[in-house]
């Protein structure tokens, strides 16, 4: 407390220290001293949040460890709703929604510098912002530095006025952004949704339902709600455990372009029913009937989809799901018997909580009158633009090179994929640019919200790749005009964002949006969602994993054939029913490496 006062720790350094001491009289105890602790070091780090557009090095560092404190909030405070207090549980349900409110900081840092270039009232109101954020942080590490001596406590004591003076201001254009622009303020500073809201409240329609993840190092924490009721609970799914199983599972559902499923390793029939028993099982009876479940997903869950989880344990060996190195359609049938989530339960995926929010409140059904247009850049046709384009990219120059994009392979069919998809949504095939002609230039050239579906057929980078991208991006083909100084054959998340759309769908085929080895990719996925739902989309439709483009093109296809027939039916349950349409009858395509690659993000 001394250490406190004399303000010789960071803000997140002291609700590190509260955090620490209400486990450990939590542990003795005193759930009432221990909650009144871990309320004080939460809302210390809720404060904190609103620098997450901040630029500073001070800002981002906490970002990255603040959850560390709201996860043991959550284990202090879930024991105690044997007592099933009403309060607590309102409290707690906002507490599992603050870690997936900043896990996309260096993205939207990025976005918010981006519109800040501009010369509108949002820009000048940025650009004010950004010079009082760094004046504050400055100021900040000034006070850090400060020993606790009777000379130095005269000079913090004039720093801490001037940073609250400073912070005041802060305050008052934080206000004003969310008044006059609420969708940004949402994107850069997103605000837990009220258990009110969703209980008994006007979010979440008749028959859906939403599940958050939470998983730290040492449990998972799950909140689960609809319009009858919450319940919160913990569950020993360690991120270490989680981390091991989805990249086990992963192993059994990647190949590359050119490959197919014989090339598989075994599928991992353990690891996909132990992540259900952790995370779905314990509400099995409130899924029951549900029509939509809009989920959450933390740490690794965010590189694969649900929908690969297993509700009960395979009837069969687990040797029997890797059997494929001769080929024979025969070693496909044990998968015909296995209880897979996707193919029952209609799942939508979120960022955050929030999120649907915003989607539900700022924005109508996209008002584009064209079809659909579409970007295949890596279906390459002339072997010489495709060499000079490589040569472009080994040029020490290229921002791209450093990054290896002209090592990533092609993807054939793609283009096919999507002229496919524009014929099924009574689109133009000279709609759909391919190779040479997709670049990024091409992309923020183009009247994009005229089009109501938009289709992306190509690699996706996660935020920190190769350790250089502080952003998630789309590769397109780079430009070889040497005059477009701004192609460099990355779409950022933070371009993603200044796009006009108008659109129902965003499609991004062939995007392996997972990290190496089925690490964490929060980063890629949230990120560029919430650039898209910024931008102007309702939804995406994003695949983990490469699948043959007849795969990809009939899921894709399908999905928007049956919401186009029955909208009400819901986006996340137009892709359940061509995914049952491609599994079932077809013992060729029973892996779910054909028909589980995609998964619906947002509304």
């Amino acid at each position: 407390m001394i250490r406190e006062e004399t303000g010789a720790l960071t803000p997140w350094g002291v609700a590190k220290a509260k955090s620490v001491l209400a486990l450990a009289i939590a542990g003795q105890g005193d759930a009432s001293k221990a909650l009144e602790l871990i309320d004080r070091a939460t809302n210390i780090m809720r404060e904190r949040i609103s620098i997450e557009n901040r630029q500073t090095t001070l800002a981002l560092g906490e970002l990255r460890n603040e959850r560390e404190v709201f996860e043991r909030h959550l284990a202090i405070g879930l024991p105690q709703l044997i007592n099933d207090d009403p309060a607590l549980r309102a409290r707690l349900f906002e507490v599992a929604q603050l870690p997936h409110l900043t896990t996309t900081a260096a993205a939207v840092t990025r976005m918010a510098a981006r519109f800040a270039k501009g010369d509108d009232e949002l820009a000048k109101a940025l650009w004010q912002r950004e010079r009082l954020v760094d004046h504050s942080a400055a100021m900040q590490a000034r006070l850090v530095d400060i020993r606790a001596s009777e000379l130095a406590k005269e000079r913090a004591d004039g720093l801490r006025a001037d940073l609250e003076e400073l912070d005041a201001q802060i305050d008052a254009l934080d206000d004003r952004l969310r008044l006059d622009f609420p969708e940004f303020a949402e994107l850069i500073r997103p605000r837990p949704v009220p258990l009110s809201e969703v209980v008994g409240g006007a979010l979440l329609n008749p028959g859906e339902a939403i599940l958050i993840q939470v998983t730290g190092p040492e449990a998972t924490y799950l909140a689960f709600a609809d319009r009858r009721g919450a319940r919160l609970i913990p569950t020993d799914l360690t991120a270490g455990e989680l981390t091991d199983r989805v990249a086990s599972l992963r192993r059994g559902l990647e190949t590359g372009p050119g490959r197919q499923w014989p090339h598989l390793a075994p599928f991992d029939v353990d690891a996909a029913h132990r992540l259900y028993q952790a995370l779905f099982a314990p509400f099995a009876a409130e899924l029951e009937g549900v029509g939509t479940l809009f989920f959450v997903p933390d740490g690794a869950m965010q590189n694969i989809t649900p929908a690969v989880l297993i509700r009960r344990p395979a009837p069969l060996p687990k040797e029997a799901y890797g059997q494929f190195a001769d080929g024979r359609l025969g070693s496909l049938r044990p998968f015909q018997e296995l209880d897979f989530v996707g193919l029952s339960l209609p799942i939508a995926v979120l960022p955050s909580l929030s999120s649907l929010k915003v989607l539900r409140s700022a924005r109508g059904l996209g008002g584009g009158t064209r079809p659909f247009i579409g970007f295949a850049p890596f279906d390459r046709q002339d072997a010489n633009v495709d060499a000079k384009a490589a040569a472009a990219l080994t040029d020490a120059s290229a921002p791209g090179s450093a990054i290896g994009l002209a090592a990533l392979p092609p993807l054939p069919g793609t283009f096919e994929e999507l002229a496919s998809l524009a014929g099924s949504l009574g689109g133009d095939v000279t709609d759909v640019l391919r190779d040479a002609a997709a670049t990024e230039t091409e992309v923020k050239s183009r009247a994009l919200a005229e089009f109501r579906v938009l289709g992306f057929a190509t690699h996706g980078l996660l935020a920190g790749e190769s350790g250089l991208l502080s952003e998630p991006a789309l590769v397109m083909h780079r430009s070889l005009d040497q005059s477009a100084t701004e192609d460099d054959g990355l779409l950022l998340a933070s371009e993603v964002a200044q796009l006009e759309l108008a659109a129902d769908w965003v499609i991004l085929s062939a995007c392996n949006t997972a990290a190496a080895e089925g690490k964490p990719g929060a980063e890629g996925l949230s990120g560029l969602a919430r650039a898209f739902f910024y931008a102007g989309s309702r939804s995406l439709l994003v695949s983990h994993w490469w699948v043959d483009s007849k795969s990809s093109a009939f899921l894709s296809t399908r999905t928007m054939e049956a919401w186009r027939r029955e909208p009400a039916v819901g986006k996340a349950n137009a892709l359940r029913q061509a995914m049952r349409d491609l599994a079932g009858p077809r013992l060729s395509r029973a892996h779910p490496f054909f028909w589980a690659p995609f998964t619906v993000v947002g509304d």
